[in-house]
């Protein structure tokens, strides 16, 4: 628990709150796991910088598409997944999206996205680039 407040960003003092305790206490009980958490916030903002404009967009267009009507249960009906038909999921449509060729037009489209959702547009492109290693998995990312 004190890692996960931890990776979502929030400082000692802060956590210390939450839990109703001293932050020195806070510190000398749960200090691996302080550390652990903020490791793991570095890490991910560090993937959610290397998002390229394009990748941005894409991600947010395919997550956008899975949460709408327009995903039935036999998978999405504006993006294609891996198994040739509708993506089951956002990590499966941006597999299959970045196998083709990850080509997105962002003409006009504004980059203000918040550093959360950058989080998750990283974590997606991580699980698809995962989905990718095990149906190719000759191969490291995607055909160019």
């Amino acid at each position: 628990m004190v890692r996960d407040m931890a990776a979502s960003g929030l400082v000692e003092d802060e956590i210390a709150l939450r839990l109703n305790i001293d932050k020195n206490t806070l510190r000398a009980k749960f200090i691996d796991a302080i550390k652990r958490g903020k490791r793991m916030a570095a890490s991910s903002k560090a993937r959610a910088t290397q998002l390229s404009r394009t990748e941005q967009h894409a991600i947010n267009a395919i997550l956008g598409a899975i949460n709408s009507e327009w995903h039935t249960p036999g998978g999405n009906d504006l993006w294609p997944g891996l198994h040739g038909g509708g993506a089951r999921d956002a990590p499966d449509a941006v597999a299959a999206w970045l196998l083709s060729g990850a080509r997105f037009v962002t003409t006009g489209l504004t980059t203000n996205f918040s550093p959360e959702r950058l989080r998750e547009f990283a974590e997606v492109k991580a699980a698809a680039e995962k989905l990718l290693q095990k149906a190719r998995p000759n191969k490291t990312g995607p055909m160019s």
